[in-house]
């Protein structure tokens, strides 16, 4: 199999303390032909240092001020080279046949553009698996189960991409779903999603995530459905409206939110973005 340059995008804010595992574990690919494109955002801890401590050719540096996760995967699709594209959040693990195996997948379905795999879910000192996620579709367009939110092909920044959307960013001004919207515009423009039955990540979950901002993250996701709507990405909003109030409801509940569970309530029953 021809030996393609797979470019691996690595964001990193205030992650000295799992950053030197995460480059580790793409260092240890069974495919070579890499290069690794760390963007240090910001960080005011010992990140860069511990970046520093790898003397490879292969990994690629850059600094900026604190822009955000998205500002920083951008700078990554302005500077890589390769055949395809991934992202690694700086505390996950890629498993040493995570770029193979889907290499693998690529070469065998000529019409794929996206390659998902297994991923491991494990507690932040990764000695304790949470659950195992898999794909459970293939040789589809993903477009409609992104947009309806389903779980089915999605877990966050997991698929390796052919390298074929020059202008596709993310949206900075999105501080959660944008990898999201992100993969539908993606997706929108055509091509296949596949998997392969190999663990391709071990997804690192932290007490803390993008969902305990419930606030925050319901902002996000009307402007997710905004963004959608004026771009024509689908057609059936009205579901789409239901499916973010059920699962902020739920979410809210979740967090015994009572109040806010009762306006997600009413804006389910009347389809709308009232609060």
């Amino acid at each position: 199999m021809k030996k393609f340059l797979v470019s691996i995008i690595m964001p990193a804010f205030n992650a000295e303390k799992y950053i030197s595992k995460s480059i580790h574990s793409i260092i240890n690919q069974n495919h070579k032909n890499f290069e690794l494109l760390i963007i240090n955002d910001g960080s005011t801890d010992d990140t860069e240092i511990e970046i520093l401590k790898f003397n490879d050719s292969r990994i690629k540096y850059f600094k900026q001020n604190n822009n955000g996760v998205s500002s920083a995967r951008n700078v990554g699709l302005e500077n890589m080279k390769g055949d395809y594209f991934c992202f690694l959040d700086s505390d996950d693990i890629m498993s040493t046949v995570s770029i193979s195996s889907r290499l693998l997948i690529f070469s065998k379905n000529q019409d794929a553009t996206f390659v998902d795999g297994v991923i491991r879910i494990q507690n932040s000192n990764l000695n304790k698996t949470l659950s195992i996620w898999k794909p459970k579709v293939s040789n589809v367009n993903p477009k409609e189960y992104l947009t309806s939110l389903s779980d089915k092909c999605f877990l966050g920044q997991t698929w390796l991409i052919k390298n074929e959307f020059k202008t596709i960013r993310f949206n900075e001004s999105l501080s959660h779903c944008e990898d999201l919207l992100f993969f539908i515009l993606l997706s929108n423009q055509g091509g296949k999603y596949y998997n392969t039955d190999e663990e391709i990540l071990i997804y690192r979950k932290h007490s803390f995530s993008a969902m305990t901002n419930l606030d925050s993250l319901y902002v996000s996701y009307k402007r997710f459905y905004f963004l959608l709507k004026k771009n024509k990405i689908i057609m059936d909003y009205t579901y789409l409206i239901k499916r973010i109030n059920s699962i902020m409801l739920k979410s809210y509940l979740k967090k015994y939110k009572l109040i806010r569970a009762c306006k997600m309530t009413i804006n389910y029953i009347f389809e709308k973005f009232i609060f």
